[in-house]
C-alpha cells in the first residue's frame, strides 16, 4: 500500500507542475470554435482541480480544509499570472470551474473513505 500511496504523491506533483507550466507556457492554439473551446478549457479546470484535490486529501493526507485554501489561492493565483502574460486572459468562469473542481475531488475523497470505513464492517 506504501508503494501505490508514493505513486499517488508523486502523480499530484507531477499535475501541479504540468498545471503550472501549462499557466506560463505561451501556447497560441487558434480554434474554428471559441465557445466550444471555453467548455473545453472549463473541462480541463475542474479535471485537473479535482485530481489535485483528491491528491492532496488522499495521497498527502492534507486535511480538507486545508487543501480548500491551498487551491483555492492557486487558482486564484494562476488567473493573477495569467493577466500579465501576453495573449492569456483571466476569467471568474476558470476559477468557478476550480472549485467546482476543489468540491468534486474532496466529495471524491470522502466518498472513497466512506466507501472504505463500510467494506471493513
Amino acid at each position: 500500500m506504501k508503494f501505490f500511496n508514493m505513486i499517488g504523491k508523486w502523480i499530484t506533483l507531477i499535475i501541479f507542475i504540468v498545471t503550472t507550466y501549462l499557466v506560463v507556457a505561451k501556447l497560441n492554439i487558434i480554434t474554428l470554435d471559441v465557445w466550444l473551446e471555453s467548455w473545453n478549457d472549463k473541462l480541463k479546470h475542474i479535471l485537473a482541480f479535482t485530481l489535485l484535490a483528491f491528491g492532496l486529501t488522499h495521497y498527502w493526507r492534507i486535511r480538507w480544509y486545508f487543501t480548500l485554501v491551498i487551491l483555492l489561492m492557486y487558482g486564484i493565483g494562476i488567473e493573477v499570472v495569467q493577466y500579465f502574460i501576453p495573449n492569456r486572459t483571466t476569467s471568474m468562469w476558470d476559477i468557478l470551474a476550480d472549485i467546482l473542481g476543489i468540491f468534486l475531488g474532496i466529495l471524491g475523497y470522502i466518498f472513497i473513505g466512506f466507501i472504505s470505513k463500510n467494506a471493513k464492517n
